[in-house]
């Protein structure tokens, strides 16, 4: 594997596991920014803060880097409705 990939890879992986741990400590800053027709705000922050640590996780596990990535993607597709409201 080259070192820009492995490189791209350590840096998607911490971006998701720092920001995941930030929905824990900074849960407000979050509730801030859902929008007002999700139901249940503060359980989907910190269900989103934990599927990111878990997706951050995998992305770095060589043999789970596949799941990681369709996980990666598919919270940056759900969570771009946050991002349009």
């Amino acid at each position: 594997m080259s070192i820009l990939k492995t490189a791209f890879r350590g840096i998607v992986s911490l971006l998701f596991i720092g920001s995941g741990f930030y929905h824990f400590y900074g849960t407000d800053f979050y509730l801030g920014i859902m929008p007002e027709y999700m139901p249940w705000p503060r359980e989907l922050v910190l269900l989103s803060g934990f599927t990111e640590i878990i997706a951050g996780v995998l992305f770095i596990i060589p043999q789970y880097v596949r799941y990681g990535a369709w996980l990666v993607v598919g919270q940056l597709t759900l969570f771009l409705t946050v991002h349009i409201d």
